[in-house]
């Protein structure tokens, strides 16, 4: 029963953590990273490089949210074999480790363009 409160736990923390992103992208939307129906050729470099990493990070956060949500499945549903339970907890822990780099990879890109581009 422990098992399952700390998984859940667990789950509401990166929910916490990945909520922030969330935000971020629709910042990132409204402040015009996007590409609207009326095309402006040719499209500038960081436009396009803006709208290819937040493709990539909306792509990348609900992997790693299934992943995490597969793992604590394998840890809670099959937690009468310890093997699978630890192989769980490995793909819980991984997953997470994922999301950070995805988090921290955007982070820093949006840093840098604004440092650049201001």
């Amino acid at each position: 029963m422990r098992s399952a409160i700390k998984t859940v736990a667990i789950a509401w923390a990166m929910l916490a953590a990945v909520i922030p992103q969330w935000v971020m992208a629709e910042e990132a939307a409204t402040k015009g990273l996007t590409i609207s129906m009326g095309f402006k050729f040719p499209p500038s470099l960081p436009k396009i490089f803006g709208n290819l990493v937040v493709a990539l990070v909306g792509i990348a956060t609900p992997l790693m949210i299934t992943i995490f949500l597969y793992g604590a499945f394998l840890t809670v549903m099959m937690a009468h074999s310890e093997e699978q339970a630890k192989k769980g907890k490995t793909i819980m822990i991984n997953a997470i480790f994922g999301l950070a780099v995805v988090a921290g990879s955007y982070g820093m890109i949006r840093m840098l363009f604004f440092v650049i581009y201001g």
